[in-house]
């Protein structure tokens, strides 16, 4: 069964928000990523970026929109916001914050959350 965007914003609407978050002990270097969703036309689609081939980090791979957490930023959400800015362009107050899902440890040593 495939879901228009209407009813995937609305289903994700309702069940995040309620939903327990892990959280996982280990020292690392704090990220968050974005997966927006994007409404194509009635379909949800979730862009992804290339990273280039002189990225200081993850150079050539395909990813969401995504970064470490600076200090500046208020919490994992609004580093995500800012990255979809920084990469994608599209503005943080065109970015409707969901929910966010459980700390997830990345083999490049940093905290993934979306």
């Amino acid at each position: 069964m495939s879901l228009s965007y209407d009813e995937t914003i609305a289903r994700l609407r309702e069940a995040l928000p309620s939903r327990a978050r892990a959280a996982t002990k280990w020292e690392g270097r704090p990220a968050a990523v974005a997966a927006l969703l994007v409404d194509r036309a009635g379909d949800a689609y979730v862009p992804l970026i290339v990273r280039g081939s002189d990225a200081p980090a993850h150079p050539g791979q395909i990813a969401l929109p995504g970064g470490r957490v600076e200090p500046y930023d208020r919490d994992v959400a609004d580093a995500a916001r800012r990255e979809a800015m920084e990469q994608l362009g599209v503005p943080p107050d065109r970015v409707e914050v969901l929910g966010v899902l459980d700390e997830v440890p990345t083999p490049a040593d940093s905290r993934s959350v979306a």
